[in-house]
């Protein structure tokens, strides 16, 4: 099992999905990456509602999870999906162009194992996207980052650039978000995200 992952069936129960931020990122990433990056790994995929929207954008999808809830979620969704631990898969080396992790560093104990498993799942100079809770997640009063029992710990954007860094990879984007449950609480992040994000967003190439 992996480290701070959790196998109920009602883990992902009232989570709120964000369907704006998956446009939002896919819509990036189009401007950002170069043509031809047709693959995409999803690493943490939970019930699958990214790669439902990343289908129309690339030719290979493919997500990674543990949680049995999750796995035939997407199975439901009809979207391609491996049972998996994220830090030690079973998929060929240079495989994909986009490995992605989505609030998946913030649950393990020694994140540098998962992005040595990404770095060695991407093609030469592909492509990691990562989004984490920043520091500043523990001093929001609704949806704090220590409410979720499986986290370990938040990141700083140092910290993000030492990681990436020392296993190989370099940071080309990097923007800090915040999201929120309803009009209001989004907007209210809106002003937030530029000053206390609750959240990194990174894209990072391998070199």
């Amino acid at each position: 099992m992996m480290s701070g992952i959790s196998d109920s069936a009602h883990y992902y129960h009232g989570v709120i999905t964000h369907p704006e931020l998956d446009i939002w990122e896919l819509k990036t990433l189009k401007k950002l990456l170069p043509s031809g990056t047709n693959s995409l790994l999803d690493l943490g995929c939970g019930t699958g509602e990214f790669l439902t929207r990343a289908q129309n954008y690339y030719r290979k999808i493919l997500g990674i999870d543990l949680n049995n809830a999750a796995i035939t979620a997407c199975w439901r969704k009809n979207i391609p999906v491996l049972e998996s631990d994220a830090q030690k898969t079973p998929l060929n080396s240079h495989s994909f162009d986009i490995v992605r992790a989505q609030n998946i560093l913030e649950h393990l104990d020694k994140p540098e194992n998962l992005i040595i498993e990404a770095t060695r799942i991407l093609k030469k100079k592909g492509f990691l996207i990562i989004h984490v809770p920043s520091h500043f997640s523990t001093l929001y009063p609704v949806t704090n980052f220590w409410d979720d029992y499986t986290h370990v710990r938040p990141f700083t954007k140092k910290c993000l650039q030492r990681l990436l860094c020392d296993f190989g990879l370099e940071i080309i984007f990097c923007k800090g978000y915040t999201l929120g449950r309803n009009k209001w609480e989004s907007l209210l992040g809106k002003f937030l995200e530029r000053f206390v994000p609750f959240s990194w967003f990174v894209v990072a190439k391998k070199v």
